[in-house]
């Protein structure tokens, strides 16, 4: 009885090790029969021959046997876990076979992307800063620099007035600078308006032009499912379409990050193989092309792939190939809106402008202050001694028509800045952004899932 117990509990463990699949040679030949390592197939006469001390002797023997390969195991297990990630690095297909817990990693960002435009037309929008014009740091500046000259100057005025006793305060007047500021800001206007409605109109070609391309990549991967391509072709050109958009985006944020372009462009492409959204082959083809020409070579790369279809596909080939055409059109027209800026000279001028009459108006109202608070000081006083208040109505007024009218001009001047070309890296300070890297990344697990529901024959 003893005897029977103790040969369970040496082969289950091993029994159960070997059929997951993980036994070495060196297990199988454990398992063999043989009077030296297996006490189950020995006749009862040979066992009861054997003394205690033997026994217990080859007993330990096997249970060491059994804790190496336990460890063998483990080690094997670890081993392929560890090997995942070469494995979908070798792979050209494993990046479009994404699940719901790969989520890229994004920096802290204060763009509010997604909104209730409901929820603007309550009190409460009053309060609202994050993402709003309120927290941009140049317009603040600006706003301090207008007040700032404006109390120097209003200094200015009470000083000279006081030195100088033959100085009357009622000789001052700020109505030529005023007809000056009115007459700069009937012309400014109508430049800034013009400015911000060319800016919305570049923005929502921009939009067009970026639905057009992601719709480009759904349709050719939609079309391939149904004209049944292979799914190693399916995914690859997936993979490619995605590619394409990533160095679209990566061409034009690469301008506005510090250091050297190309040191940018090396880590860009490490952390693409690393992450098994590119290929050695497509990096090494990639970094023969112009940095400016990348994102338009990858739908190249995409016809490459489709190519081998071509005998299979027949007369709809013309229909696979329009669709890459389409999309290498939509990444040329979005290139041509960056390239084409609005003219510097119009920009310039109407800058310009902006900042004059800003400034004009910090000057005016510095002086219209100085001659309020001057005026009061240099009164007769009455038989109690007590001289004409300070007119805190005509401060207050001067103070709020400037912050009003700096604020506005610069923010609507900030604002079609920000939306003449919206596309900028997360965390870079732009009042504005498009949600591109969130869209490529929506992208990219929307055709993983098509092409998963295609090799389960769902679609």
């Amino acid at each position: 009885m003893t005897i029977a117990v103790v040969s369970v509990a040496v082969l289950g463990p091993m029994a159960f090790v070997a059929s997951k699949g993980f036994m070495s040679k060196r297990m199988d030949t454990a398992l063999e029969p043989s009077s030296e390592t297996s006490v189950h197939d020995q006749n009862p006469s040979k066992v009861n021959e054997l003394s205690t001390a033997e026994l217990h002797s080859l007993l330990q023997a096997q249970t060491l046997e059994i804790k190496e390969l336990e460890t063998q195991v483990e080690e094997v297990l670890k081993a392929k876990d560890a090997s995942k990630g070469v494995e979908a690095l070798a792979s050209p297909l494993t990046s479009m076979r994404t699940t719901l817990a790969d989520e890229i990693s994004f920096q802290p960002d204060t763009v509010v992307i997604k909104y209730d435009p409901v929820k603007l037309t309550s009190l409460s929008t009053l309060t609202m800063l994050k993402g709003t014009i309120f927290t941009q740091a140049p317009m603040w500046y600006v706003l301090g620099i207008a007040f700032g000259m404006t109390g120097i100057i209003a200094y200015a005025i009470v000083r000279l007035i006081e030195h100088f006793d033959h100085i009357n305060p009622e000789d001052f007047s700020t109505q030529t600078i005023s007809s000056v500021i009115t007459s700069v800001s009937v012309a400014m206007a109508f430049l800034l308006g013009l400015y911000i409605n060319n800016a919305m109109n570049r923005w929502w070609d921009i939009i067009k032009q970026f639905e057009k391309l992601f719709g480009s990549a759904k349709k050719l991967v939609q079309l391939l499912i149904h004209l049944e391509a292979p799914a190693a072709v399916r995914e690859e050109a997936a993979k490619r379409c995605v590619l394409s958009i990533e160095m679209l985006r990566f061409e034009k944020i690469v301008e506005k990050m510090d250091g050297d372009p190309k040191t940018h462009w090396a880590e860009k492409f490490d952390h693409l193989v690393s992450d098994s959204r590119m290929t050695t082959e497509e990096r090494r083809a990639l970094e023969q092309v112009a940095e400016y020409g990348r994102s338009i070579f990858c739908w190249g790369l995409v016809a490459k792939t489709l190519k081998q279809q071509q005998s299979k596909l027949g007369n709809l080939y013309r229909d696979v190939l329009r669709l890459v055409q389409d999309g290498t059109g939509a990444v040329s027209g979005i290139k041509s809106t960056a390239a084409f800026q609005f003219p510097y000279l119009y920009v310039h001028m109407l800058a310009w402008l902006v900042h004059l009459v800003n400034m004009l108006t910090a000057v005016c109202s510095g002086i219209t202050i100085g001659i309020v608070i001057a005026r009061a000081r240099v009164s007769k006083a009455d038989k109690n001694g007590n001289r004409e208040p300070v007119d805190a109505s005509s401060i207050f007024k001067e103070c709020l028509f400037l912050f009003i009218q700096v604020f506005l001009y610069q923010a609507f001047l900030g604002i079609g800045a920000a939306l003449s070309f919206p596309v900028v890296p997360r965390g870079h300070g732009a009042m504005y952004r498009l949600p591109l890297q969130e869209m490529i990344a929506t992208l990219r697990k929307t055709l993983a899932t098509m092409n998963k529901l295609a090799d389960d024959k769902v679609l």
